[in-house]
C-alpha cells in the first residue's frame, strides 16, 4: 500500500542512477579542467611567440634607419643583392638577437611548468634576399630533441630599409 514507503529494490535504483549521473558529471568537469588548461598553454606559448615576433619586427624596422633624417640610410649592393649573403635578411639575421638559430629558454607560469621557446631563421631563396623567414615552435623542456611541439609558427619579415630600394 501507498503508506509502506519504498521497497529496498526502489532504494537501490535510485541510489543506482544517483551514482550514474554523479560518475558522469564529474567526468564531465575534469575533461573541461584539461581543455581549460590545454587553452591556457596554447595561448600563452602564442603570446610567448608573438612577443618575439613585435622584437624581430621592431628590429628589421629600426635596421638603417637614420632617425634624424627620418629615412633609411639605402645600401644599393644590398638592394641588388645577387646571393643570400648579401640582400637585406642576412643584415637583419647577422643582428645577435635573431642569428641563424636561436633557442630561448622561459620557465612558464601556468602550473610552473618549463618550456622551451626555439627560432629558427633562414633567408627566402629569391633575389634581392631581403625576406628573413621565421619557424618558431614551443616544446616542453623535457622534449630536448624538439619533436613535439605545442603549436608552430612560421612567419616572414621584411626589412624595412629593402621597402625603399628603387
Amino acid at each position: 500500500s501507498a503508506s509502506q514507503g519504498f521497497t529496498t529494490v526502489e532504494v537501490l535504483i535510485g541510489v543506482m542512477l544517483t551514482f550514474i549521473f554523479t560518475m558522469i558529471a564529474t567526468q564531465a568537469m575534469v575533461m573541461a579542467t584539461a581543455i581549460k588548461v590545454r587553452g591556457q598553454e596554447l595561448s600563452e606559448a602564442t603570446n610567448w611567440i608573438q612577443a618575439d615576433v613585435e622584437s624581430v619586427k621592431s628590429l628589421s624596422n629600426s635596421l638603417n634607419y637614420n632617425s634624424s633624417t627620418s629615412s633609411y640610410t639605402i645600401d644599393t649592393s644590398r638592394c641588388n643583392a645577387t646571393s643570400a649573403s648579401s640582400g637585406y635578411a642576412s643584415n637583419l639575421q647577422s643582428q645577435s638577437s635573431i642569428g641563424a638559430s636561436n633557442t630561448i629558454s622561459k620557465t612558464s607560469t601556468l602550473g610552473n611548468r618549463p618550456y622551451t621557446l626555439r627560432r629558427v631563421s633562414s633567408i627566402k631563396n629569391v633575389a634581392p634576399y631581403n625576406v628573413l623567414q621565421l619557424t618558431y615552435g614551443v616544446y616542453k623542456a623535457a622534449d630536448t630533441a624538439h619533436t613535439t611541439p605545442i603549436t608552430e609558427f612560421h612567419t616572414e619579415v621584411i626589412p624595412g630599409a629593402s621597402f625603399s630600394c628603387r
